[in-house]
């Protein structure tokens, strides 16, 4: 309809694990050296290929911290080589056109690949992110405005609790406790079953599943009052109370 406003192509939101997965960057200027500290934060195995880099980029490449290839970037590098087969591809040069050759060529080939010039460029776009604990939020307004998209993550991280962030933290410890504890107990019933016949090992695993928390039962339980309030051994005992709870 004539007049009516055109929108970004909807994107499917997703969280990647990158942990050890190889990624290769091209370019070796600011902008790519932003995009390495991220995947190395990711746990990525990054290969960075330019015939000029930062001088961070040259520190982290001589700490061993990711692989240079100090040369021009041609099509034979994404092939998968040895064994490598790139996860995630990021055509981050100064040069527009070399960005949009990278990814016509690693998308040719099914790679993910994201061109770091143009947010709409790419089959893959990296969003405005900030951390905090368990906490990520990510925005991205479909490549119209990355500077909004940055406004917006700053404005929404610090309206997250830190009582809550400190919540989620203590869950995971608080799980990872009681799942061993259950694989414990579920060792020991598997064992007795096999020895007596009266059960299988595999129905003892299925009972190691960590239990889900009743976020409304803990809201009004006070514990992020007592997480406020410095008393964290406390909101640990009511979350372990409500985790138990919820597992029988």
């Amino acid at each position: 309809m004539d007049g009516a406003p055109t929108h970004p192509t909807r994107r499917y939101p997703v969280l990647v694990d990158l942990d050890g997965a190889h990624c290769l960057v091209v370019g070796g200027g600011p902008v790519a050296e932003r995009r390495v500290s991220g995947l190395l934060d990711a746990g990525a195995r990054v290969t960075v290929v330019a015939p000029h880099l930062t001088a961070g980029l040259q520190a982290r490449g001589e700490g061993g911290h990711l692989r240079i290839l100090a040369e021009p970037f041609g099509p034979a590098l994404l092939e998968p080589e040895r064994g490598r087969t790139w996860r995630l591809v990021v055509a981050a040069t100064a040069d527009r056109s070399v960005n949009a050759e990278v990814v016509r060529l690693a998308s040719g080939l099914g790679l993910w690949v994201n061109d770091a010039s143009d947010p709409t460029g790419g089959p893959v776009a990296v969003p405005a992110v900030a951390r905090a604990g368990a906490v990520t939020v990510a925005v991205s307004t479909g490549g119209v405005s990355p500077g909004a998209a940055a406004w917006l993550r700053d404005l929404l991280a610090a309206s997250v609790p830190a009582e809550v962030v400190e919540a989620l933290d203590l869950l995971a410890e608080v799980a990872g406790e009681l799942a061993e504890e259950m694989a414990r107990e579920a060792a020991v019933e598997g064992a007795v079953g096999v020895a007596t016949g009266t059960g299988a090992p595999d129905e003892a695993v299925a009972s190691t599943r960590s239990p889900r928390p009743d976020w409304r039962m803990l809201l009004d339980s006070g514990m992020l009052v007592d997480i406020r309030e410095g008393r964290r051994a406390v909101a640990k005992e009511r979350l372990k109370a409500c985790l138990s709870s919820s597992s029988d």
